[in-house]
């Protein structure tokens, strides 16, 4: 029995035999057989409610418990795949480990992207794509020391940039490769990012399939860039480790290997009924525009601000949330990785059920450049200074002030305003 099925069941006699203490569960001589009802919760997943089930309808699966900061459906799709490296013998992926962002479980393809699980081995040739195009000319603002953790994201927002200057719209070959695979039944795959990619880098010999002959091959694509000429790839032949291949190598050189974190795609539907910016939608919610790194992707803000005067921090020090891009990565950082209670402004959006919605976050840098530039559509803002998710130093974090639209850093210990923000599914 897997961990996450004990934990499940430890719930269930907890809810069910010892005297109930939430009404979101109920029982019934009227159940034949002794059935049970699970209600649903609308609270966020967090270290509080570790082990929690409840019934979602809007969910692939019905009933989903919390681990880690999401409610995930159980492993029914991956089972017997508790051990990194382990098979899972519902879909042929491999347990790769869980997520350091926000400890959700990480699955790899069987093969490299271009080879074939053949009952025995991997067999075929592998893919070797440029990251770009192949032509070394545009910078997609995806850097490693500030987008370490979420290759979903990072896949995502540079799959949607140009990747050069000519005329139409040019593909990043190598995370497209991914973001179009369709393998082991999932649509879900992206390229893995800097502390993803040294999770399989930590277990190769175990996850198996990992190409180790050295120079010019065993590079790896990484969902994160240097510059506008280069790209990270992690090499796997003795001293393996980080380094980094000019973006247009990847013919006859550098590979592919996809991942998918299940708990990565929302089960929540996007409301409707506000197709322009400022629009009330059918939740209660303001649309606020589109995500700045992620076109087509839909930002949405209660109607007013949920703190008027609150620290970013009570304590100085270095955390990994950094990202200019995506808010929501930083605050999983947080929530997973350090003690939430110590920065208000985080725990204040991740806290925050609003509009039907647990999925709040404080918005980075960039997603609140947005709300800025919309504020006045949107309303309810003040011409006072709103914190992001972004930090800047050990001391210090990124703000801006509504009255100028300066971005500026102010002393995480600062009293500033906060208004969270959810976006819709970018799958």
């Amino acid at each position: 029995m897997s961990k996450r099925c004990a934990a499940a069941l430890a719930v269930l006699f907890v809810l069910f035999i010892l005297p109930p203490q939430v009404e979101a569960q109920e029982t019934s001589g009227g159940f034949t057989g002794g059935s049970i009802r699970i209600g649903y919760d609308n609270r966020t997943c967090n270290g509080a409610l570790e082990g929690s089930i409840r019934y979602n309808s809007a969910s692939s699966c019905g009933a989903e418990f919390c681990h880690g900061t999401a409610w995930t459906c159980p492993d029914s799709a991956s089972g017997n795949c508790t051990q990194i490296g382990n098979v899972c013998s519902a879909d042929d992926t491999v347990y790769i480990g869980d997520s350091p962002l926000d400890g959700q479980p990480l699955y790899a393809t069987r093969c490299d992207h271009g080879r074939t699980w053949d009952g025995l081995k991997c067999v075929g040739d592998p893919s070797r794509e440029c990251w770009d195009n192949c032509s070394d000319t545009v910078t997609t603002n995806i850097g490693y020391t500030t987008n370490g953790y979420d290759g979903h994201f990072n896949t995502a927002a540079i799959v949607n940039t140009d990747a050069d200057t000519a005329v139409g719209f040019q593909n990043h070959n190598a995370p497209k490769l991914c973001r179009d695979l369709t393998v082991h039944g999932y649509s879900d795959w992206y390229m893995p990012s800097v502390y993803e990619m040294q999770l399989i880098r930590d277990a190769h010999t175990l996850i198996g399939d990992i190409d180790r002959t050295g120079y010019p091959y065993a590079y790896y694509w990484i969902s994160a860039e240097v510059d506008s000429t280069w790209a990270l790839t992690m090499y796997f032949k003795d001293p393996d480790g980080l380094d980094a291949n000019i973006k247009s190598y990847g013919p006859g050189s550098t590979l592919l290997r996809c991942i998918r974190k299940p708990a990565a795609t929302s089960s929540e539907t996007a409301p409707t009924g506000c197709a322009s910016v400022g629009n009330v939608c059918s939740d209660s919610t303001v649309y606020a525009g589109d995500h700045p790194n992620l076109p087509g992707t839909k930002l949405y803000v209660p109607a007013a601000d949920q703190s008027t005067s609150i620290q970013w921090s009570s304590v100085s020090a270095d955390t990994a949330a950094d990202s200019n891009m995506n808010g929501a990565a930083d605050q999983a950082w947080i929530a997973h990785n350090a003690t939430l209670s110590q920065y208000p402004a985080m725990q204040l959006c991740e806290n925050l059920t609003n509009n039907g919605h647990g999925d709040w976050y404080l918005p980075s840098r960039d997603e609140l450049n947005r709300l800025y530039t919309n504020r006045a559509a949107i309303g309810g803002f003040t011409t006072g200074t709103y914190w992001s998710s972004t930090e800047s130093s050990s001391a210090n974090a990124q703000q801006q002030s509504f009255n100028t639209g300066t971005q500026s850093t102010s002393a995480k210990t600062t009293n500033l305003r906060v208004r969270c923000v959810r976006k819709g599914n970018f799958d």
